[in-house]
């Protein structure tokens, strides 16, 4: 099986959105309970739809490494460390038909997997400048509010990413909505870090 019978827009879009993002324009938590309704998301998914699938030609005409280059250029993140992960988990398949097609969704499910990663981990970051305590205390807080499923802290986690993919594609997004996002979150955090002192 070719990539090209594999329906690489489909895989595109839902490796974009999932746990994300709904259509028409909803940002979703991680449980998708709670929307937050952004209009111009769906601009930007669409965007960052366009340039990814405008590289995939490349997997077929130049291979896998090329793609994998291109695709990390695009995110920011470091090539070695997705082709490290995407070569161990291509390299326990066999040929079976639809190898090919399993091998292009591991590196751009891995792809996306290390950017929001390091997009949530600027989005803490953020978080953190705003109190005096240190990165542990932060990872303790957050981890309670995670454990609990906290949708407030999973909307700002994704709204962060979307933010990231919006830096890429040049959509700007409303200050409004990014200061209302954020000072929400450091609320719960700040409440949550009182119950544990």
């Amino acid at each position: 099986m070719t990539l090209e019978q594999c329906n690489v827009g489909d895989v595109i879009n839902y490796l974009l959105q999932q746990q994300l993002f709904k259509e028409p324009f909803y940002l979703i938590d991680r449980t998708s309970k709670k929307q937050m309704k952004i209009t111009c998301s769906s601009k930007i998914i669409e965007k960052m739809y366009e340039k990814i699938f405008s590289i995939s030609k490349l997997w077929e005409e130049r291979g896998e490494i090329d793609f994998i280059e291109s695709l990390t250029n695009i995110l920011g993140i470091e090539f070695e460390e997705v082709y490290s992960i995407y070569k161990i988990k291509s390299e326990a398949l066999d040929d079976r038909e639809e190898a090919e097609c399993l091998r292009f969704m591991f590196a751009l499910s891995e792809s996306i997997h290390l950017f929001q990663k390091k997009a949530i981990e600027e989005a803490h970051f953020q978080i953190l400048k705003k109190f005096d305590f240190d990165k542990e205390v932060l990872n303790q807080v957050l981890g309670i509010l995670s454990q609990n499923a906290d949708q407030d802290l999973s909307i700002y986690q994704n709204f962060y990413i979307l933010k990231k993919y919006s830096d890429i594609v040049n959509i700007k997004l409303e200050q409004v909505i990014i200061s209302k996002v954020f000072n929400k979150i450091v609320k719960k955090v700040e409440k949550s870090y009182k119950k544990m002192e």
